[in-house]
Parts: structure tokens; C-alpha cells; sequence
């Protein structure tokens, strides 16, 4: 049976496996398959020869410095997101208010994923750096608390706060602080003000991401042995109600996307 080897960003797990059900039950001659992961790490692996048709990844920056001109000619921006931060249980509660205070607390633990791999990671960084907007000195702080963790696992969260995206624990009904607009990565007004933030992925310069407003996208690599089939797929999940989910309705089209679907 032919196969559509489709790799994910975390943050639309649920989403491309709702698609997946749908696009499996309608055909009889070929399957989708997924794998999930940070958005930097399935490029990586895609490039290392991993079989993908079809890349949908937490952040269109990296599509683009990544991947474009070599390995694909457009992508499809398809949704938004804001960066939150969510209590790890129900003890630990913190809000719009006091979220600061809880971080700043020196007994207080926090974490976000790994910024070498994870889009979710770097701009949990980009959002701490973005902090001295709100006042001078808070990013050092931030950036240097002894209770600060990269954490390695999506299913458990070993700190008692974690940065994220609204889309998470918005879609699972669990409770978040929202962030202030000058440091969630939600406005795309704001964008000249996100770039004040940059960090770099491989730490040699060649791979760094300015702070921007939150855009997940998709492309089909020059690679993928299932073009047609991949590009059935996306359609197929570019009908999901994104904002139901907590994302943000964000939509454009860059380079030749149209000629890949």
C-alpha cells in the first residue's frame, strides 16, 4: 500500500490526526502516516533522508531559511498562535496579574522545550528577552533564574510553570496565563518590536530567528515521493476550524505554493 509519510509540529497533533482519520477511511490504495515533533528537528530529518511528503511545522521562518531555495519553492501560512504560560497542576495557580511574580519567585520552576529544536522553545527565549520592554532588567532575570528548565518531553512537565502555545491548553480546556501583547509573538502589528529578540539555532550564525508573530505553515519538500497525495492531504487539513481550536486566523501564501496546491 502506498504511504504518505507526513511530519508534524507537536502544537497540530491532534489536528493532523483528526485528518489523517478522515483522509485514511476515504482511501483504500495508500495510507498517511505522521510523526510529531519540534518543527526544527523534522526539517533536520527530512534533510537526513527521512521519508516526508509533507511538512507542517509551527513556524514558516525556518521553512524559509531552512529549506527555500533547495529543498522547497513555497509554503502556506495557515494559522496563528500566542505564547502562554500554563500551571502544571492545579496547586500552582497563576493568571494575567501575577504571572511575573510567580516566575520571579526563587523557589519557582519553569520550562519550555529545547530552542535548538522547537520553535516552542526559542520563543519562550525571544519572549523572556522581550521582557525589558516591560521593564529593564526582567530578561536577565528571566533568562537567568535558577528554576528555569529546557524541558525534554511533551508528556510530562517536570516544573511547576511551562511556556507554550494558547492553542494547547486552550483545546484541552486547561487553565493559562495570557502573556502581554508586547512579549506573546501574537501581533503581527507588533513585528518591528518581536525583532528586537533574536536567538540562533545551531549557534553559528547561519540559522537565527528574529521574534515575529506567531505563523504555522506547511510546504511539500522537492523530496516527497507522494506530491499529489500530500497535496490532496493539506487541502484535506487546511478544512480544520483552527480558531475552534485556539489558534489564531492568520492566512497567506509565499513563494510558488499555488503551483504545489
Amino acid at each position: 500500500m502506498k504511504k504518505i509519510s507526513i511530519f508534524n509540529a507537536t502544537c497540530v497533533h491532534e489536528q493532523v490526526v483528526k485528518t489523517i482519520r478522515i483522509f485514511n477511511a476515504s482511501h483504500n490504495d495508500i495510507i498517511a502516516v505522521n510523526s510529531s515533533g519540534g518543527s526544527v528537528d523534522c526539517i533536520r530529518r527530512m534533510q537526513n533522508s527521512e521519508p516526508c511528503d509533507l511538512l507542517i511545522l509551527a513556524d514558516d521562518l525556518i521553512i524559509a531559511n531552512m529549506m527555500m531555495p533547495d529543498w522547497t519553492d513555497g509554503y502556506y501560512v495557515f494559522a496563528g498562535n500566542s505564547m502562554v504560560l500554563m500551571p502544571t497542576n492545579p496547586e500552582k495557580q497563576i493568571d494575567s496579574s501575577n504571572w511575573l511574580e510567580k516566575l520571579l519567585d526563587p523557589r519557582a520552576t519553569f520550562g519550555h522545550f529545547d530552542p535548538h529544536g522547537d520553535p516552542g522553545g526559542y520563543r519562550a527565549v525571544l519572549a523572556c528577552m522581550l521582557c525589558d520592554s516591560l521593564e529593564q532588567g526582567l530578561a536577565e532575570k528571566l533568562l537567568n533564574h535558577a528554576g528555569r528548565r529546557i524541558v525534554a518531553s511533551h508528556e510530562n512537565f517536570p516544573v511547576d510553570y511551562m511556556f507554550g502555545y494558547r492553542s494547547g491548553p486552550f483545546g484541552k480546556n486547561k487553565p493559562y496565563a495570557e502573556l502581554p501583547e508586547q512579549i506573546n509573538l501574537s501581533n503581527p502589528a507588533l513585528n518591528g518590536h518581536y525583532a528586537n529578540a533574536k536567538f540562533d539555532i545551531d549557534g553559528d550564525g547561519k540559522n537565527v530567528v528574529y521574534g515575529s508573530a506567531i505563523c504555522h505553515a506547511l510546504t511539500i519538500p522537492f523530496t516527497a515521493t507522494a506530491p499529489r497525495e500530500a497535496k490532496e492531504f493539506a487541502e484535506l487539513f487546511l478544512q480544520t476550524d483552527f480558531i475552534a481550536s485556539g489558534f489564531l486566523p492568520r492566512s497567506r501564501a509565499v513563494g510558488n505554493w499555488l503551483s504545489q496546491i
